[in-house]
């Protein structure tokens, strides 16, 4: 590893310095940011609001430590060329790249990000600071293979403690947790549907409990699930507005289990937050780090069910963390790669 390399994570955030656990890109940085100074690289987090904010945050860093940032890494496509194009030529010295914050799906929910992003592959041939990547290999690949142009892969770090899996001890209600932002890709129908059938296996009461809040409320897939949960004896719809990052693991501590079965991710925060407390997740094939025997066809409720029930029944030991883990020493390689290239 190269000495004295000094990284920045910059991300878009509206509500600045605010750890909120619906700002996933800001809980992304600072979990890297964590594993990457746990491991010797010193980052900082940035949570900014425009270009500005990430001059002022250079400056100030080298203005406060007496040296200059030698990365930046800005996560998602937000900027305009132009700020970009700026960015890059006022600090020369310094390796800029732009992070595809998730494949290629999820990517919908923003018509203009691939523009962008494409933009700056264009930059990249002007500037030599300058490179592109994202932060699971697929959306790499792809990009390399579509467009046969350089992409870094630089994924997602989440540092947690070896800790045991949880098990329902068959004496209290079955609380089970889907969170996120209500959209379409996160399949949040399907998660319900399982859980009705876990509740009709256990013949328990059972609580779901999921986020509330934001954009995706404006889609209809709440009301359908409302709709869908609505006047069954023993089965509970809770939902939660957005809360800052460490009230939300102590509310997924709560959690027996969780069903997060993205029809697209590249990393899923919250599987890696419950994992953190002990809370296993079903999951779909999308989420690729997370252990095999927790993923379910995200198409099929009852094939989601059987995993629940699995979960709830069968000691899960140290699959989740260990499984972390391996991603993480997987993905700090590819850092370091970058980093000393």
């Amino acid at each position: 590893m190269k000495h004295d390399i000094r990284v920045a994570l910059f991300f878009k955030d509206f509500a600045v310095w605010l750890q909120a656990s619906c700002v996933g890109l800001n809980v992304a940085g600072y979990t890297s940011a964590k594993y990457l100074n746990d491991n010797g690289i010193k980052t900082e987090v940035y949570p900014v609001r425009h270009n500005i904010d990430i001059v002022n945050a250079i400056d100030k860093y080298k203005e406060t430590n007496g040296k200059p940032l030698t990365h930046v890494i800005i996560s998602a496509p937000w900027l305009s060329e132009m700020d970009m194009e700026n960015l890059v030529k006022h600090f020369s010295y310094i390796k800029f790249l732009v992070l595809s914050h998730s494949n290629v799906g999820f990517l919908q929910a923003d018509p203009y990000g691939i523009a962008l992003y494409r933009k700056y592959v264009s930059l990249s041939k002007k500037y030599n600071n300058l490179n592109v990547g994202g932060n699971c290999s697929q959306f790499v690949n792809w990009f390399k293979h579509a467009y046969n142009e350089n992409c870094i892969c630089l994924p997602n770090m989440y540092p947690a403690e070896r800790i045991r899996s949880k098990v329902w001890n068959k004496k209290t209600p079955i609380r089970i947790g889907s969170f996120g932002a209500i959209r379409p890709e996160k399949n949040f129908m399907t998660a319900t549907a399982a859980a009705i059938a876990i509740h009709s296996h256990f013949k328990v009461p059972v609580e779901l409990h999921m986020s509330t809040g934001g954009d995706g409320c404006k889609s209809p897939t709440l009301p359908a699930i409302v709709q869908m949960t609505n006047d069954i004896p023993g089965f509970t719809l809770i939902r939660h507005d957005w809360q800052t990052w460490n009230h939300f693991i102590h509310l997924i501590n709560q959690m027996n289990i969780m069903i997060q079965v993205s029809y697209t991710e590249s990393f899923n925060m919250v599987t890696a937050d419950g994992i953190s407390v002990g809370v296993p997740s079903v999951i779909s094939s999308a989420i690729r780090w997370a252990p095999s025997h927790w993923k379910a066809d995200s198409d099929d409720p009852l094939d989601v069910a059987d995993k629940g029930i699995m979960l709830l029944t069968k000691d899960q030991r140290f699959y989740g963390s260990d499984a972390l883990e391996t991603h993480n020493k997987k993905s700090l390689v590819y850092w370091k790669t970058y980093l000393n290239s």
